[in-house]
């Protein structure tokens, strides 16, 4: 440690160019191993120095400080040190609010470190909260100014669904994750699925009508922004499996609220076949099976390829599972006859935990409504014993090669 804090001394700003060069490339050497990760997460002051020099005028200098920010934070001890108390609130605050900056800003050369850095922090559901308070400025972390982060989310989203906002060469990718860590929390869903925040709006019309409807118009009754339709085709995005990956996982975490899957499934977001399409494949059904498909799933061609990626397929299937929360969406499910593109991507599939989240859905949908006997699976309480056992046995499928 204490040879650490002697290295202090060639990690500011002030120090000459070549001493501060070399300093920083040891540093960041040290961040590409284990070992080295949890010695620099240990000083407190090497990592606020590291920050700073993310803004350093020498090029170089601030480039090689954040990639070090982006190896450190990808471990959550590493997040967890980077956003210690004990750098008090201040410094945690100018931390992640220098981040977005850095990644929002169209003349940015560091945007997408600072994309990697702000996934990596946000990933450890303890963190969501905090960072989100942090960036709009709210010392509640549970409870905030839904229109400063209604603003926060409309640079985000605004700049993942723009095909040039960085003007400097920076690709945004990382834009997809960043977006479906926050997801996580209600109050970004919200901004997504524009229909939950009325009823927040209805339930607190009589505490205090002013507020919720200046922000009910300015977010919600504007209907060109349709956010979770700007987000839809990003399903298939082919030119990054990270943006993709990001987008389809705030589409399941949308999914997780029960209260909006009627309109998620209603003809104004239509979901369905963006959920299905990438998991269906080339293969040929007879005319009665393919009449009850959505239409974009009716007569794929011959060259139909499956979601390459099992962690996006797994996304896709926990998404569907938690649409068939309800009875009446079940049987939606049924109607349209969703069961025959799982059994066909059951065929193919070869990932254990796709598998898995395969059968999960097929078993909700093959079943008689009298058999599962639940008009609403979310209000089921499973009792502990039952959890573990069904964790157990998920546990062996897993393993069983």
């Amino acid at each position: 440690m204490g040879s650490l804090d002697e290295f202090l001394q060639f990690l500011t700003p002030e120090t000459r160019l070549d001493l501060k060069v070399l300093a920083v490339e040891q540093v960041l050497g040290m961040t590409g191993r284990e070992e080295g990760r949890t010695l620099l997460c240990q000083n407190l002051k090497i990592l606020q120095h590291l920050i700073k020099l993310c803004s350093d005028k020498v090029p170089g200098v601030a480039r090689d400080s954040c990639l070090a920010l982006v190896n450190l934070s990808g471990d959550e001890d590493g997040a967890v040190a980077l956003l210690s108390e004990e750098h008090g609130i201040s410094q945690n605050q100018g931390f992640v609010r220098q981040m977005v900056e850095l990644a929002l800003d169209p003349q940015s050369p560091l945007a997408d470190p600072a994309l990697m850095v702000l996934s990596n922090i946000t990933r450890p559901s303890q963190l969501t909260s905090e960072i989100l308070s942090l960036i709009v400025g709210d010392d509640r972390k549970d409870s905030y100014d839904e229109s400063k982060v209604f603003e926060f989310l409309e640079r985000v989203i605004g700049a993942l669904t723009s095909t040039r906002h960085n003007s400097v060469g920076a690709n945004l990718h990382y834009l997809g994750p960043l977006l479906s860590n926050l997801s996580q929390l209600p109050v970004v869903r919200r901004h997504v699925l524009p229909v939950l925040f009325i009823s927040s709006v209805i339930v607190h019309y009589t505490l205090n009508i002013i507020f919720f409807f200046i922000i009910s118009k300015r977010f919600i009754l504007d209907h060109e922004k349709k956010v979770i339709h700007r987000l839809i085709p990003f399903t298939e995005y082919q030119d990054s499996l990270v943006r993709r990956g990001g987008i389809v996982g705030c589409l399941r975490n949308c999914c997780f609220d029960t209260d909006e899957h009627a309109w998620l499934l209603g003809p104004d977001v239509d979901i369905l076949p963006h959920l299905l399409l990438p998991l269906a494949g080339p293969e040929e059904f007879d005319e009665e099976d393919n009449n009850k498909l959505p239409v974009d799933l009716q007569w794929l061609p011959e060259d139909k390829t499956r979601e390459s990626d099992p962690d996006i397929r797994r996304m896709l299937l926990e998404a569907l599972e938690q649409l068939c929360a309800t009875k009446v969406h079940r049987e939606y499910m049924r109607e349209r006859n969703v069961y025959i593109i799982l059994r066909e991507l059951h065929k193919w599939e070869k990932d254990r935990q796709v598998l898995l989240a395969c059968e999960n859905l097929v078993d909700l949908l093959i079943r008689k409504e009298e058999e599962i006997g639940e008009e609403n699976l979310h209000a089921v309480e499973v009792p502990e014993d039952l959890v573990s056992k069904f964790e157990k046995m998920d546990k062996e499928f897993l393993e069983d090669k």
